[in-house]
């Protein structure tokens, strides 16, 4: 026997402002304003642009059918997440990456920012200013060196965040301990 199975499908539009959107259907990218040929069933319609907020919704595709779903994104507010660190204990003797550590966070909107690292005493050892945030995944790297390129001494680091926003000047703060060992 041989059979050939035909897929069962419908048709997905998404219309959304603003229109550099990121469009998602089930991890899938997706064209905005196209016209997607799409198996029936049940999906996760996703859309998101820096500086506005996510949207999801589930659509369900149906035989032969056109789904149209239109959306706009609300702008975001300004929020920071928690600081994420590689390794809490680095050693800046190691080679290449092992003598380093990155420090990571998220943006939801446009702003600036700027990182201080401490000592134990609360000396500033290291400061760097961040360019207009235009995008949700920030970081810097921290070879373990003071601003006049000496190595700092074994001890607690305190790297501090600072970071404004835009829009009405939110001001957020958020730290993080890490160990030169």
């Amino acid at each position: 026997y041989n059979l050939t199975l035909t897929r069962i499908t419908g048709f997905l539009r998404v219309e959304v402002r603003p229109g550099d959107a990121l469009i998602t259907v089930d991890s899938e990218r997706y064209e905005p304003s196209r016209v997607a040929e799409v198996p029936v069933g049940r999906y996760t319609v996703r859309a998101r642009a820096f500086g506005y907020e996510e949207h999801r919704e589930t659509v369900v595709i149906r035989e032969r059918e056109l789904t149209e779903l239109s959306l706009t994104l609300a702008k975001a507010g300004f929020r920071v997440s928690a600081l994420r660190v590689n390794r809490s204990r680095f050693n800046p003797l190691n080679p290449g990456v092992l003598g380093t550590v990155r420090i990571g966070f998220d943006i939801t909107s446009f702003g600036t920012g700027s990182a201080v690292i401490l000592d134990d005493s609360g000396r500033e050892v290291y400061r760097t200013a961040f360019g207009r945030f235009t995008t949700w995944e920030q970081e810097l790297t921290w070879d373990g060196r003071a601003a006049g390129g000496r190595q700092v001494p074994d001890g607690a680091y305190t790297v501090r965040l600072s970071a404004v926003g835009e829009a009405g000047g939110t001001v957020v703060e958020r730290e993080e301990v890490i160990r030169v060992d």
